[in-house]
């Protein structure tokens, strides 16, 4: 039997010896004549992201996070490539005609990292641990009551009260060893012991993360879709700067690049690196306070949107590598009110604020100086404030320490310069988490809160009819969208670079931009 995954020191040379696999793998993983799968499980990809990559803790998952741990773990449901639900480690599974249950078949053969088998006790363990820790996706999880064990294959997921999306949310919950995990629960159940292990059934296994932030997996060898053609290895490495990264791609120390900026990926053309902009529904939003301080006034949010200067950020900072939003979500994602592109009018921002009687404005802006080209949105935004003489402060801020505010509406910061993602190609997936009253304090960016929102939406998530949804959605953006507590600047694409030899790169619509699991060599 494997010993348990962790995180072990991984010592220079060796951490040497890995990326320079990643730097010879330009020649050995995908170059001509190497495409063997022998030499796939010889070769190791170096994954470049950014961003601070605070635990490997599944509950804890986002987007750089999610880049390690959707590799290592996995989830009973997942969106096919059209955005259609199906089996993962669910084999076959069944809604209940009143939406309240899920029936469920596990797929055989599924083995964790150390060699057990996946159960349904295990099931029933990780989403009781998502709703105890209470952190990351659990919000997802509001109304599950139990989970009822047929026999180690079989078990019934019972919800509170109707919820015809539910099974969706699934798709962001993963599946840990309770034989694993519980031992090391300790105070925190286990959140500490996961920073630095893992337990899970994924196709990589956890190799080793030494203090750089650079993070090792292995192949699993025993893993139920094994493919010899996947690469034998991954490092993630943490690159900040997209010159950076561009760089790295072209001197072959990285072979994929998750944080390059338009202008770098735009000067890629014509080398031997290659670029894909994906459209994904990922937006640039600004989020506001909407109960608390300047923003809480609906005139100042009305200035505010009037004021950005929606067509020189698509063309000067994104590149044309997206569109100018429509609506509140991504342009991508379907039940969207019927609306046009946003377009500056500095005219008219200025009369809102001189007809509320207010001047002399100064707001607070925080950003993510890690995000790539966050920092010039900030400024661009503060140059358009600045001609409606309004001053605009930028400070810089971890999105660690952005989210830890969100738990008191008054902590939570005027405005919040973002790049977010939908998590999964599903409406509610946004709006339940971000614009209704009960997930104030959690997930809800900007303390909105509505009761007629909140009435829409709850007749949304017991509606089965996925037509009928989708009107309801309709509904609750088109009142959100004239309360404004969010500016949706730019839907965004998602620039990906990777070297030759390299193929399986294509939007996943449950990982953001790619599942690095999905690609192959040679």
């Amino acid at each position: 039997m494997r010993s348990t995954p962790k995180i072990r020191t991984v010592g220079r040379a060796l951490v040497g010896l890995l990326v320079g696999a990643g730097t010879l793998s330009a020649c050995t993983a995908g170059g001509p004549g190497n495409g063997a799968a022998g030499d796939a499980a010889k070769s190791s990809l170096v994954v470049a992201y950014f961003g601070q990559l605070d635990t490997l803790d599944p509950v804890a998952t986002r987007t750089q996070t999610g880049y390690v741990i959707q590799n290592m773990y996995e989830t009973l449901v997942a969106h096919d490539d059209s955005n259609k639900l199906a089996g993962k480690l669910a084999e076959e599974y069944k809604v209940a005609p009143d939406a309240k249950s899920i029936s469920f078949n596990l797929r055989k053969g599924v083995k964790f990292h150390d060699g057990s088998p996946l159960t349904a006790a295990d099931v029933k363990y990780s989403i009781e641990r998502y709703r105890v820790v209470g952190s990351g996706v659990a919000g997802y999880l509001s109304d599950y009551e139990s989970v009822e064990i047929s026999d180690d294959q079989h078990f019934t997921i019972r919800l509170s009260k109707p919820n015809a999306i539910f099974l969706d949310w699934l798709s962001l919950v993963y599946i840990v060893s309770e034989k694993i995990v519980k031992p090391n629960e300790g105070t925190d159940h286990a959140q500490a012991w996961l920073q630095s292990h893992e337990a899970g059934t994924g196709p990589y296994s956890l190799e080793g993360k030494q203090t750089s932030g650079d993070i090792v997996l292995d192949r699993y060898a025993d893993y139920w879709g094994f493919d010899d053609k996947r690469a034998g290895g991954v490092v993630f490495k943490r690159i900040d700067q997209s010159a950076t990264q561009k760089q790295s791609l072209l001197d072959g120390s990285i072979d994929v690049a998750f944080g390059l900026n338009a202008a770098d990926a735009e000067s890629l053309k014509g080398t031997k690196a290659k670029v894909d902009s994906l459209t994904a529904p990922s937006s640039d939003y600004i989020y506001l306070n909407s109960q608390y301080g300047p923003t809480a006034n609906p005139a100042v949010r009305e200035a505010l949107q009037l004021a950005f200067d929606y067509q020189g950020a698509l063309q000067n900072i994104r590149r044309g590598h997206g569109q100018i939003s429509k609506g509140l979500l991504p342009n991508s994602l379907p039940c969207m009110p019927a609306g046009e592109e946003r377009k500056q009018n500095l005219d008219e921002a200025r009369k809102v604020l001189a007809d509320a009687g207010i001047s002399n404005l100064t707001l607070t802006l925080n950003f993510q100086p890690v995000v790539p080209l966050a920092t010039e949105m900030a400024t661009l935004f503060q140059s358009n404030l600045r001609e409606i003489g309004v001053k605009l402060n930028l400070v810089p801020i971890g999105f660690p320490d952005y989210l830890a505010k969100l738990s008191d509406p008054k902590k939570i910061p005027q405005m919040m310069l973002a790049l977010e993602g939908v998590p999964m190609p599903e409406p509610g997936a946004a709006l339940f988490q971000q614009y209704t009253t009960d997930h104030i304090g959690t997930t809800n960016r900007s303390a909105y809160s509505n009761v007629s929102v909140d009435a829409t939406l709850a007749e949304a998530a017991k509606t089965a009819d996925t037509t009928a949804r989708c009107d309801l959605y309709t509904k609750a953006e088109t009142q959100i969208l004239k309360d404004r507590p969010v500016l949706n600047l730019l839907s965004v694409d998602s620039i990906v670079g990777y070297r030759d030899g390299i193929s399986g790169v294509h939007l996943n619509p449950d990982a953001r931009p790619i599942r690095v699991s999905d690609l192959r060599l040679g």
